[in-house]
Formats: C-alpha cells, sequence, structure tokens
C-alpha cells in the first residue's frame, strides 16, 4: 500500500489522517507513506494496528514537506509470533517542525519490532523521532513475564544544520 500526499506551494491548510489495520494470522502488509504538504501546510496522522499470530507489518515514513507535521503510530503485537518494522527519514526545512511518536506494544511472547529514523534538519527546523523527549517520542513497550519479545530502537542519524533542533 502507497499514500501519498501532495500539496501545492503557496497552499495553506490542515490535512488529519487516520488510518487502521487489523491484520489477520499469517498475514503481511507493507506500508509506505510519502507526505510532500505545502510549505504553509500543516499535515497531522494517526495510525493504528493490530497484529495477529504470525503476522507481519511493514511501514516506512517518509516526511518532506508541511509547516508543521506530526505523526501518531500505535502498533499492538498482540498474538505469538507477530512483527513490526518501522521506519522513516524525515527532511525538515528551514523553520519548519517534523515529529513522529512511536508506540510498538508486545502484548504477547514471541513477538519482535524494529524502529529506525533518520532526518536531516534545516536552519531554525526541528525534526524529533528519536528521543524520549514529549516532543518526539519512541516506546517499544514489553509485557511482564513475556518470554523472546524482542525489541530494536534506533535513534542514530539525525543531523541539525545551523541552529536547527533534532530531538
Amino acid at each position: 500500500v502507497v499514500q501519498h500526499f501532495l500539496g501545492v506551494a503557496g497552499a495553506s491548510g490542515w490535512l488529519n489522517v487516520v488510518t487502521q489495520i487489523h491484520q489477520a494470522a499469517h498475514s503481511r502488509v507493507e506500508l509506505y507513506r510519502l507526505q510532500n504538504s505545502g510549505p504553509e501546510a500543516s499535515h497531522t496522522s494517526l495510525l493504528t494496528a493490530d497484529l495477529a499470530a504470525d503476522a507481519e507489518l511493514r511501514i516506512g515514513y517518509f516526511d518532506i514537506g508541511g509547516h508543521l507535521v506530526r505523526n501518531d503510530v500505535d502498533v499492538n503485537l498482540a498474538e505469538r509470533g507477530a512483527q513490526a518494522e518501522l521506519f522513516g527519514l524525515q527532511l525538515v526545512p528551514t523553520s519548519h517542525h517534523i515529529d513522529d511518536h512511536l508506540r510498538v506494544d508486545h502484548i504477547a511472547p514471541d513477538t519482535r519490532s524494529e524502529q529506525a529514523f533518520r532526518g536531516i534538519i534545516g536552519r531554525r527546523g526541528r525534526g524529533c523521532g528519536g528521543s524520549e523527549r514529549p516532543a518526539g517520542s519512541r516506546a517499544a513497550m514489553v509485557r511482564r513475564r513475556l518470554h523472546r519479545a524482542g525489541r530494536c530502537q534506533d535513534r542514530r542519524g539525525f543531523l541539525a544544520r545551523r541552529a536547527g533542533l533534532a530531538c
């Protein structure tokens, strides 16, 4: 599945997108989202996913536009063998703000998740996707007494150029 959100230069406005995924056992879903809103536009999104046994989910987010962008991703690995891979790239123009809030809940044993986001941030821009600060956060939660639930979070790779803020 490919989602492509394209804005027009000089146009302002707010786009709010909600995507819900319910995966059956042994299913595989790949979703790639490209967001390139205009320089005056705001873009918010919520993606929720519930994965059954041995389901695989792969999500790629690419944000290269918009004045204010916030992405919330909420994944539940509800049954044994479920796995999710989340990755993305932010190109934050001068004086703009893009942040990602990710939560993966390992509800069942034998689940796995990986998260890797990178960003390049322009002057006075703000890009968040790899910190525990409220402006951009990631969480991979493993319930108590679960066996073989694995998680990997890669928080490297945010590059700020001249007073840009990587959080």
